[in-house]
């Protein structure tokens, strides 16, 4: 499996986690850590998805720019996600439990994934 598959896998497995993960959310508990855990899911699918993009344009770029193009970044993701991820807490009654759980799907997937091709490589 080339790295554009493992890509490919890992969104669609996004996805797919945060579906099941939505309704188990939903049914298990209540429409409120389901939001909470959808929001969440969204968040991390998308930052996932941005990573990778940012990830793919910096290995086309000479070595010396590389390092500063993807550390800047990283900190500007990193503060997007910051500032989103705080007002979904301070202005929407989401669960945070719910949040914290849909913020690993990413986590989730690559994990899953993981697990997957060493049990289908033979260990």
């Amino acid at each position: 499996m080339n790295d554009e598959k493992i890509v490919t896998v890992l969104h669609a497995g996004n996805w797919m986690l945060l579906v099941l993960l939505f309704v188990a959310g939903w049914l298990l508990f209540s429409l409120h850590f389901a939001a909470g855990l959808a929001a969440g899911g969204l968040l991390a699918i998308a930052n996932f998805f941005w990573l990778h993009g940012i990830i793919r344009r910096t290995v086309r770029l000479p070595k010396g720019r590389a390092q500063a193009y993807a550390l800047s970044r990283y900190m500007l993701r990193l503060a997007i996600i910051g500032v989103i991820v705080w007002f979904l807490i301070s202005r929407f009654d989401l669960n945070l439990i719910g949040l914290l759980v849909g913020l690993s799907v990413p986590v989730m997937s690559i994990f899953t994934l993981t697990i997957y091709r060493l049990i289908s490589k033979g260990g």
